[in-house]
């Protein structure tokens, strides 16, 4: 096998294993206690406490379009990481709840 269709072979291949791999760990997710993932959720959205929350000043920032330097985007996205793993341990749930009221 040459060219092009090696290349979509291959292409598949990691397609393949990058959604086992999100499988297993959104798996893994929904083991961990609510209280721990809330726990860590609102420390990091809302880390530091004083004088603002890091995740709000940088929302401020991309906003006024002022979030520019790489550490100021890192930073966002690290403060919103918490949030982020609070939604995707809703998500499963999200989905059961939409497909039983479709059903209904």
């Amino acid at each position: 096998m040459r060219g092009p269709a090696r290349a979509r072979v291959c292409r598949l291949l990691r397609n393949i294993a990058l959604a086992n791999l999100l499988d297993r760990a959104l798996t893994r997710l929904q083991s961990v206690p609510w209280s721990l993932t809330l726990l860590v959720g609102a420390a990091l959205a809302l880390a530091p406490f004083s004088p603002e929350p890091h995740l709000w000043e940088k929302l401020k920032m991309w906003h006024a379009g002022n979030l520019q330097r790489a550490v100021d985007m890192f930073d966002l996205a690290f403060h919103a990481s918490g949030l982020m793993l609070i939604a995707l341990k809703l998500a499963p749930g999200a989905v059961k709840l939409v497909r039983r009221h479709r059903r209904d």
